[in-house]
């Protein structure tokens, strides 16, 4: 199964990969733009990145465990990801700055984490448990959707 899903997303990494394929030419599904506030209360939106770069969205919750597991994991790539031209964005659920500002500083993780305390652009990205990851290409295309991203994935 894993195997499978390996090539799934292997063959969804070349789909996005190339700017050839465009959302009205082939059909596929625009990320929703969102504007959120970072933990600095900082606004960012998705639409700045459109036709730019491309990015991995990883909706999570300081009480999850699984999200604990992988944030480590993202932020040892963080640096090899931004080099590779992706922007990483990890949007925290619901929960308030102050308690991800001291998650983040407790497990020294360096990220620039946005907030959806709301729950609107989680709901708009149709995420029912976390992790979620979603990888959009560099014009706005959600080419990967799931609960983990593969090892092998190398931006």
């Amino acid at each position: 199964m894993k195997k499978i899903s390996a090539v799934l997303f292997m063959a969804s990494v070349l789909l996005f990969s190339s700017s050839v394929f465009a959302a009205a030419a082939d059909n596929l599904p625009l990320a929703p733009d969102f504007t959120l506030e970072d933990v600095q209360g900082n606004k960012v939106n998705l639409a700045g990145y459109r036709g730019n770069q491309p990015a991995v969205l990883f909706f999570w919750t300081t009480w999850c465990p699984f999200c604990r597991d992988a944030l480590k994991a993202l932020n040892a790539r963080y640096d090899e990801l931004t080099k590779a031209g992706w922007k990483v964005i990890p949007i925290d659920i619901g929960e308030s700055a102050l308690k991800v500002n001291s998650f983040l500083k407790y497990n020294q993780l360096n990220f620039n984490v946005l907030l959806d305390t709301g729950l609107a652009t989680a709901r708009s990205y149709g995420v029912v448990g976390v992790p979620t990851y979603v990888i959009i290409n560099k014009d706005g295309v959600i080419a990967f959707r799931d609960n983990f991203l593969p090892e092998d994935f190398n931006g």
